[in-house]
């Protein structure tokens, strides 16, 4: 279950990648500055609300994508010590902890 939200989160980070991954250095005080080298509310404030939603969105769902990860494997974790504690030979049981 955590894997599929996993799975899931990819598709909404896809969205705001896209604009992250086309976006070219913007020359601000004869310095180029990369979409990810400054925050999306300094974005805004420069007035390109499009690269600002983009870092927030990509902010949000990396976050929520890298929570569901842990879920995910914590909720294997439980699966293979339930297994491990069924395991009915100890070769069975060997793998399962190997698994750990």
């Amino acid at each position: 279950l955590g894997y599929s939200f996993n799975l899931l989160m990819a598709v909404f980070v896809d969205a705001p990648w896209s604009i992250i991954r086309d976006a070219t250095p913007a020359l601000i005080d004869g310095k180029n500055v990369a979409i990810l080298d400054r925050s999306s509310a300094y974005w805004k404030a420069k007035g390109n609300a499009a690269w600002g939603d983009a870092i927030r969105g990509f902010r949000v769902s990396m976050v929520a994508m890298g929570g569901f990860g842990i879920v995910a494997a914590t909720l294997e974790l439980f699966d293979v010590l339930d297994d491990s504690a069924r395991a009915k030979t100890s070769e069975e049981k060997g793998w399962l902890d190997l698994k750990i």
